[in-house]
């Protein structure tokens, strides 16, 4: 009769639990379920010491451990359910509730379930876990649906704006360096076409750039491969800053046509120093380039292509307005792209045109 009542009022307290609709609620449900699985473990050792228990008292036991398995199997489905309120399917692209997912009931372990190509059900005990994970195995539109969910500026663009909604931006910005002309002359400009678009409910920036190789003629064909081998890591750092990357190259060839108003860059395979024209794949300043100094360099002056200033100290350029960190992408260094981001500022002033008008 104790165990009923106690069984009922577990039952009522599940429920209650599951009404609330939390992580917290789920885990205290995971918890009942190791205690449940605990004394039925208990029962069922007692159950094969035979010798020790009589007839009346094996059967009480037998009663609970059915009565245990019963509860099991509702509080299983309980569970269940609250699973597919709280938790990330790794392969159904839906990321929920991720800010809540952090470790609770200090004391208890809180076990930390990774997914597999089956689909299970994975747990993370906070973002971080999430992003190591999602970095390694999830694909470019689980990662920009999750960043662009904790970026407020994107979220809020998201929620706003309707699906299609476009934005074109042709213009032109100052480096702030040394004019031309000395004083009186006009500062050094770089022109800056893309476009922003919400498309399948994500933020797309898309660029069509064209590329004229002036490098050693025998290495054309390996600085145009590696130019092209840059863009998963490109879109990539796009993705982990909520975006989506639409980026093409198109080699400049005698038959090539373009407007005035066209984005175009120098491929070269050797050069002095990159910069938003002239772009490098094998040696700058006399330093072999590596594929992940390839690609945060190749960001960095995409970065200036879509209107972004350099955010370094430079005493040519007295007139900078905005100094950053080394992790910034817009400061200077060759770093690997894991190593550097986007400032708020900049990602901002990159979706305005689309999220501000």
């Amino acid at each position: 009769m104790i165990f009923q009542l106690l069984l009922a009022s577990f039952l009522v307290l599940s429920l209650n639990i599951f009404a609330k609709n939390s992580l917290d609620d789920y885990y205290q449900l995971e918890r009942e379920e190791g205690k449940l699985n605990a004394r039925y473990s208990e029962i069922e050792t007692q159950l094969k010491q035979q010798n020790n228990l009589n007839l009346e008292n094996r059967k009480k036991l037998k009663s609970e451990s059915d009565e245990i398995v019963d509860k099991y199997i509702a509080l299983s489905k309980r569970m269940k359910k609250l699973e597919e309120v709280l938790t990330v399917k790794a392969w159904s692209q839906k990321l929920k509730n991720l800010e809540k997912i952090n470790t609770r009931f200090k004391g208890d372990v809180v076990q930390n379930r990774v997914c597999d190509q089956n689909g299970e059900y994975q747990f993370f005990i906070d973002n971080k876990s999430f992003e190591k994970w999602n970095d390694k195995n999830g694909n470019i539109d689980k990662k920009i649906e999750f960043y662009a969910s904790k970026n407020n500026y994107i979220a809020n663009c998201l929620s706003t704006k309707s699906e299609g909604s476009k934005a074109n931006v042709d213009s032109t910005y100052y480096s702030m360096c040394k004019r031309i002309l000395g004083f009186i002359g006009k500062y050094q400009s770089t022109s800056y076409k893309y476009q922003l678009e919400k498309k399948n409910v994500q933020i797309t920036i898309s660029s069509k750039i064209f590329v004229t190789y002036r490098g050693k003629k025998e290495r054309a064909a390996e600085s145009i491969f590696l130019l092209y081998n840059a863009v998963p890591c490109m879109e990539d750092f796009y993705a982990r800053h909520g975006m989506k990357l639409d980026l093409k190259f198109e080699i400049v060839t005698p038959n090539t046509k373009m407007s005035s108003s066209d984005v175009g860059i120098s491929l070269h395979d050797e050069y002095e120093r990159a910069n938003a024209y002239n772009w490098v794949t094998h040696k700058m300043d006399k330093h072999e380039l590596h594929s992940f100094e390839r690609c945060s360099l190749y960001l960095h002056e995409l970065g200036h292509l879509f209107g972004l200033t350099d955010s370094y100290p430079d005493p040519d350029c007295p007139d900078r307005e905005v100094i950053r960190p080394i992790d910034d992408i817009m400061n200077e260094g060759l770093h690997g792209a894991d190593e550097v981001k986007f400032y708020e500022a900049d990602l901002n002033k990159l979706l305005k045109p689309l999220c501000e008008n």
